[in-house]
């Protein structure tokens, strides 16, 4: 169920499975092999589980937007802004888009976005930046495992009321335990670490992609934890969204020269946009 701020009318999808039925979704959901089981296995009873929880819409600011991807021939540059933003008809599962459909993956920070890219030494890569457009059209997203974050920001009123506003209307301990057990299990799902090698491990967050992100028209992303970084926020958007909301503005490339034991990343520039054109091109410093 969505609940977007000062906008839809808010309802409840009634759960019909008790507390230790649900526990046992969740287990089935997660003892599923990944290689033999297919997506729709993964969907069907991800749809079982999710009834007794809500999400709350918020609405983005004016914050841009920050995208890393890693160089896989190092000597090379990107050319254009299109192999920046996200893979078209890509041949891989990614954490909520299936192969051949593309989702903007990014942050609100620098730091995240190459946290997200698990460096090394040695590694290069290039930091896109898109700044906000059309600020007088909302930006409406959804967050799952945000909202503790977002009750605490005194600028986001609505959000507090309206999520506040929803939860009181679970009335029982039961369906207050079901709801946090949802959540638990979303966030862990979403927030789990797979390598590059393994994106069929993304069948079970793929579910969380269709139905709050691709199934809702009603949003134009979702705002989640970060999987590499404490404390930190990750965003996906739908192509469409990204380019009604966001414009390419600058690039830097960047190689990594140390990481320390803090996890903290020093970081040699070594080269920088000095302009992108209408159709994309990347014009480079050097």
């Amino acid at each position: 169920m969505f609940i977007k701020t000062n906008s839809i009318k808010p309802h409840h999808i009634r759960s019909l499975l008790s507390i230790p039925d649900l526990q046992k979704k969740i287990n089935e959901f997660q003892s599923l092999d990944y290689k033999t089981s297919s997506l729709i296995d993964f969907d069907m009873l991800f749809r079982k589980i999710i009834p007794g929880f809500f999400v709350t819409g918020f609405q983005w600011g004016y914050a841009p937007i920050i995208r890393a991807r890693k160089h896989s021939n190092p000597t090379l540059l990107f050319d254009n802004i299109k192999d920046l933003i996200y893979p078209i008809n890509p041949p891989n599962h990614g954490r909520f888009n299936n192969i051949g459909e593309s989702i903007f993956y990014g942050s609100d920070d620098k730091d995240t976005a190459m946290a997200e890219m698990r460096l090394k030494v040695g590694d290069r890569i290039t930091i896109l930046q898109s700044k906000r457009i059309n600020r007088s059209v909302p930006l409406f997203l959804m967050e799952i495992g945000v909202k503790n974050e977002l009750l605490k920001d005194n600028s986001r009123p609505k959000f507090k009321e309206s999520f506040n506003k929803e939860f009181a209307k679970l009335k029982t301990t039961e369906e207050k335990t079901r709801y946090k057990i949802i959540e638990e299990f979303l966030v862990n799902e979403i927030t789990k670490t797979v390598q590059h090698y393994e994106s069929h491990m993304y069948k079970s967050t793929i579910p969380i992609g269709n139905f709050y992100i691709k199934g809702n028209p009603d949003t134009e992303g979702l705002y989640y934890p970060a999987t590499s970084r404490p404390d930190s926020y990750s965003v996906a958007l739908k192509p469409n969204s990204y380019h009604k909301f966001f414009k390419p503005e600058a690039c830097n490339i960047l190689r990594v020269t140390k990481i320390k034991s803090n996890g903290s990343i020093d970081l040699f520039v070594e080269n920088a946009s000095t302009s992108i054109d209408e159709n994309g091109k990347i014009y480079w410093t050097i």
